[in-house]
């Protein structure tokens, strides 16, 4: 946790890149990362053009005073930690807390172009705490391009600390999905404690269903747990909310957006 490590994380994808192709059903390329703290510069870990791709951590850290998993750290401003998209297939993140230290606007961001597939991808097991505190405009995950194929990923057993705090409030969704062709994603036993002036979720357009999953402290000038546009397909199953804040809150579409 004193040296940067983006470099041999940097290196260690490139000396596997050629051991990845297609088809899907090759056998996936994991790296692993031990128990411990890694420093990472915002923006340099790029997986935009590789498919089956593990990367796998030690678990959650037990508490953010007690590292004892994998943890991933920003040490510097920028968009995020991890990018993911063009012609990403099959990519796995599991076992990590991500630590966005108030630096990095988002943890993962799922970045698609058009004509291409982000397909058949989780993230399980993952912690995320120490969201920047900028408002609702960043976020732990998202998928933000208007295009129509980003499709199948699984979020599932991970939290969503969002304790960065601005002004007195709670600042950053835990997900934000701003994408047309986000279909088929899945949320499984995900735990959403504080948030935003907006709200944990924030569907623009595309599917996703929730299973099992619980919403805590809802900060006070927050709309709800969940915000969907009149676009978005939500299915809810087994969730709970211990916010005294409306469940879902539903906006208009916006200019642009498929019905």
């Amino acid at each position: 946790g004193i040296t940067d490590d983006t470099n041999a994380i940097k290196a260690a994808i490139n000396a596997v890149k050629g051991d990845i192709a297609f088809p899907l059903t090759t056998k996936p390329v994991v790296l692993y990362f031990p128990a411990g703290t890694f420093l990472i510069r915002s923006d340099e870990i790029d997986i935009s053009d590789i498919q089956s791709l593990h990367l796998i951590g030690a678990g959650k850290c037990i508490s953010q005073e007690k590292y004892f998993g994998t943890r991933l750290v920003a040490s510097t401003n920028g968009t995020a930690l991890i990018k993911i998209g063009y012609t990403s297939s099959d990519i796995l993140i599991d076992g990590f807390t991500i630590d966005q230290n108030t630096k990095s606007l988002y943890a993962i961001n799922i970045v698609p172009t058009p004509g291409d597939i982000v397909n058949y991808s989780a993230i399980r097991n993952c912690e995320f705490i120490n969201v920047k505190a900028q408002g609702a405009s960043i976020a732990s995950i998202t998928a933000l391009g208007a295009y129509a194929e980003t499709s199948i990923w699984e979020i599932s057993n991970c939290g969503f600390s969002m304790n960065s705090i601005v002004d007195g409030a709670q600042k950053g969704a835990a997900l934000k999905i701003y994408n047309a062709g986000a279909w088929g994603w899945e949320l499984n036993h995900c735990h959403f404690d504080g948030q935003s002036e907006v709200a944990h979720i924030i569907l623009r357009c595309g599917e996703i269903t929730l299973n099992h999953c619980i919403f805590d402290n809802t900060s006070a000038v927050s709309t709800s747990d969940i915000q969907v546009y009149s676009t978005a397909k939500l299915s809810l199953n087994n969730c709970h909310s211990g916010s005294s804040k409306p469940f879902i809150s539903e906006l208009a579409a916006v200019g642009g957006d498929a019905t």
